[in-house]
């Protein structure tokens, strides 16, 4: 009974992880689809270190919307250290016509990060099925005793 539980919450944190992705995914081609075009500057960066060492770099950006409004805030989405652009650097980007303080670089695309990170979540769901059927044969009608 207790590997079908295991399995649920499994599946429960890949859900959440799915959702969060999916959202920010969601709101990237948002982006691409309807932002308005500026021009802005990359006045310093906020940097994240990950328990692995590898650093992720959130630029902050000044720039003015099309009703001559300054913002001068974090972007969006981070760039890894193949993307990292210089301070002073003049940028493209999108925002969001209603929120201007959501916006990104223009060039920036993150589709294949949330394609590994799809995929990844796939096979570790399957792999953790197989894995714990190889455990308990019968855990899913322990699974649903349980339930009951």
């Amino acid at each position: 009974m207790a590997t079908g539980f295991v399995i649920l919450f499994i599946t429960f944190i890949q859900t959440v992880i799915l959702i969060v992705i999916g959202r920010a995914y969601w709101r990237y081609t948002q982006l691409k689809k309807h932002g308005i075009k500026a021009q802005g500057i990359i006045t310093d960066y906020e940097v994240r270190q990950s328990s692995k060492g590898r650093k992720t770099f959130f630029p902050i950006i000044k720039f003015k919307t099309y009703l001559g409004h300054e913002i001068h805030q974090k972007a969006s989405y981070g760039l890894d250290k193949r993307q990292y652009i210089e301070k002073g650097q003049e940028v493209g980007l999108l925002y969001a016509e209603n929120e201007p303080t959501t916006f990104m670089i223009d060039s920036y695309n993150p589709t294949l990060s949330f394609v590994i990170v799809f995929i990844g979540l796939i096979i570790g769901y399957i792999a953790s099925v197989f894995i714990i059927s190889d455990i308990d044969a019968n855990w899913f009608e322990g699974l649903m005793k349980g339930l009951k």
